[in-house]
């Protein structure tokens, strides 16, 4: 009979990264901070804007390429509305509205999606990247491990109706925070040590105002009832250790408000320095249970 015992090895680290828009950029902070400690994250896990930062890593980019890049992705000249989408919302004449269109033109986001991960695939990437997205006509999670980063970064970030759907493979892809705003399962299925995983929650202090508010708030609720369900039951299967790191905000932050990059940076700055400590101690004191004959 095989007798329980302890050996010594690196832990196999996985990053785990939620939804939360723009605001998920503040995840560079923790990229910077393992960085410092010399640990590379064995695997990237990303949902939504936290797709965008893993899919960065996982392309190999730097922290300091990503910094730079960032007031790249909150372009107001980005978003597009479909007019279109927005007089058939009305039941007006001339307008027009299936999965493949949304309230804002995806065309100016893929082509920066493109110009930023090239023809990069998932399955070629150097740290393994997942991204998590969702079957919406269908209503099942759909993880994506193979095929193009762009594409696949779109789909995980895809907020119907505001930006229509993407058919890969023949399923028409949306935002991943519908089925899992913080894909931690992923990680504890892919027989990760350490988890350290990225939470953006935003409280309003005040009633939302306006449309975009209104639709920030409830895509916000969607994805902590969605982080509620999960993060129980990965803790209850996962072996060692799972680090959360919640990035607090109270406000609304708009998709192309560059002039609030800095309170997202300063958030994640603050957030993952609460957290060195335990992050450092669980990957220093981790032993695995080996069996011996």
């Amino acid at each position: 009979m095989a007798d329980g015992t302890l050996e010594k090895r690196r832990p196999r680290v996985g990053v785990v990264m939620g939804s939360g828009g723009t605001k998920a950029l503040a995840g560079v902070a923790l990229f910077e901070f393992l960085d410092s400690i010399g640990v590379t994250p064995d695997l990237l896990v990303g949902c939504s804007g936290g797709g965008i930062m893993c899919a960065l890593r996982g392309c190999d980019y730097s922290t300091a390429d990503m910094r730079k890049m960032f007031a790249e992705f909150l372009d107001k000249r980005l978003f597009d509305i479909d007019y279109r989408a927005l007089l058939a919302i009305g039941r007006l004449p001339f307008g027009h509205f299936d999965v493949s269109r949304g309230i804002i033109k995806p065309k100016k986001i893929q082509a920066m999606y493109r110009k930023v991960f090239g023809e990069r695939r998932l399955e070629d990437l150097k740290i393994p990247t997942v991204l998590q997205t969702t079957d919406l006509l269908k209503s099942e999670a759909v993880v994506l491990s193979s095929g193009l980063v762009a594409d696949a970064v779109y789909a995980s970030g895809a907020e119907y109706p505001f930006f229509p759907l993407i058919c890969i493979d023949g399923r028409w892809l949306a935002d991943g925070e519908f089925t899992s705003s913080l894909p931690i399962l992923e990680a504890v299925k892919r027989q990760m040590d350490v988890i350290i995983a990225i939470r953006i929650q935003t409280e309003l202090q005040t009633y939302p105002r306006g449309f975009n508010e209104c639709f920030g708030l409830m895509f916000n609720n969607i994805g902590k009832i969605s982080a509620r369900l999960e993060t129980p039951l990965a803790i209850s299967l996962h072996h060692h250790e799972i680090i959360n790191i919640t990035v607090r905000f109270n406000k609304s932050i708009h998709p192309w408000d560059v002039n609030a990059l800095p309170t997202i940076l300063n958030a994640g700055e603050e957030a993952v320095a609460q957290m060195k400590q335990e992050i450092i101690y669980a990957i220093e004191n981790f032993t695995s249970h080996a069996d011996a004959d």
